[in-house]
Order: structure tokens, then sequence, then C-alpha cells
């Protein structure tokens, strides 16, 4: 990988920033029993899609609004299973403040949990689903972020772990490198690169630029 060099680095939470795939795992499991619903791999299928939007899909004709206080709750019933990826937490102390953000499908109440018991400061530039009216694949969120910090979308690197967060960060117009903690290499091709986690980058800091690099 040739090094990137960014004003801002943007990242997704679930599989990018944490590991939270049993908690996420468990929540719709339950749900979709609880609804007579085939399980299969809806976490696959929907990644990245607002918990309101999965339930009109799935079931229009319930509450989305109160079937996503249910599916919250169930989503931080084993907090044990919240644990940052390898690596994140290094990589996070070694960007300014005012120098990154978090894009996520997740609702504030549940991101904020789940920052707590990762252990992971929240950022000044935190968007959740209740900032935005399309998730991903829309670039809306990414386009946010980018203006709350102020940083052209061009000027900006993202870390994602699916391909709808890819394709909404690549239309925002921005570089994504992304992790296969959830998905193959391969179902994440629209990616600059793709790395395991973050213990093989680097970051180093020169005035306004932030460069990423393979050790």
């Amino acid at each position: 990988m040739i090094p990137i060099s960014c004003e801002a680095i943007l990242f997704d939470l679930d599989g990018t920033l944490i590991d939270s795939w049993k908690c996420v795992e468990y929540a719709w499991k339950t749900w979709c029993s609880e609804h007579n619903l085939e399980y299969h791999d809806l976490v696959h299928r929907f990644n990245g899609t607002r918990a309101v939007d999965i339930v009109r899909t799935l079931k229009p004709n319930l509450d989305p609004e109160l079937e996503k206080v249910k599916i919250n709750a169930l989503e931080l019933a084993h907090p044990e299973n919240i644990s940052p990826i390898p690596g994140s937490l290094d990589i996070l102390r070694l960007i300014p403040k005012n120098k990154w953000g978090i894009v996520t499908s997740g609702t504030q109440e549940v991101v904020d949990e789940k920052l707590r018991y990762a252990k992971i400061d929240k950022p000044d530039v935190l968007i959740t689903a209740e900032n935005i009216t399309k998730g991903k694949p829309s670039p809306q969120g990414y386009a946010k972020a980018a203006s709350l910090l102020n940083i052209h979308p061009s000027n900006c690197l993202v870390f994602e772990d699916a391909p709808q967060g890819v394709r909404a960060a690549r239309d925002a117009g921005m570089t994504v490198i992304a992790l296969t903690t959830t998905f193959p290499a391969g179902a994440l091709t629209e990616a600059y690169a793709c790395i395991d986690n973050y213990k093989c980058l680097s970051v180093s800091l020169n005035n306004s630029e932030i460069k990423v690099s393979l050790r």
C-alpha cells in the first residue's frame, strides 16, 4: 500500500473500531426468533443499515421506533463481548481529537455504551442513526462528518468493514481502507486496500497532514 496522506480520519464503529459481532448477532437472532423470522445471514445482508430501516423492510406492520428500543436493549445485554479491534486504541491516540470522527448506523444510546465498554473516548464528531435520514450506502453520514470537521471529503481517509460502508465513503469522495473483520477481502474490492487490523499500520503527523502507511 502506498502511504496515504489525509487531513482527517473517519471510522465506522462495529467491526471497525470495536469487535461487537456477538452482541449484534445475539440481538438480531433473538428479535427474529420473537417475530418468527429466519435469521440466516441477516446481519451480513443489512450490515451498516439502521435498525429502524431493517424493521421497516422485514416487518412493515411493526412500529420501527418501538422495535429499535427492544433491539438496542438486546444488543447491550452482554457487554462483556465488546472489545477494541487490535491496534485501534494505539491508532486513535496518535490522531488529534479534532482530526477524527465516527460514522455509524447505530443509535446514540448504544454507541455511547459500546465506546465506554471498549474504553474509547467519544470523539467530537460522532454521526449516529439519529443524525441522518439515510443510512449507508448513502454517503450522507460521511459527508456530514467531513463538514463538521471542516475538511474537504477528498482529504478524508475512512476505515470500514462492510461493502455498504465502503460504498458510502467512496460516494462521499473519500479514500477507504477496509478491515476484513466482518467480510472477506473479496467482498471489499471497492476499498483502496484491505487489512486484518490496525497493528500493520503506522501513523505520522506533519502539521495538518496525517500519513498512514503499512509498517
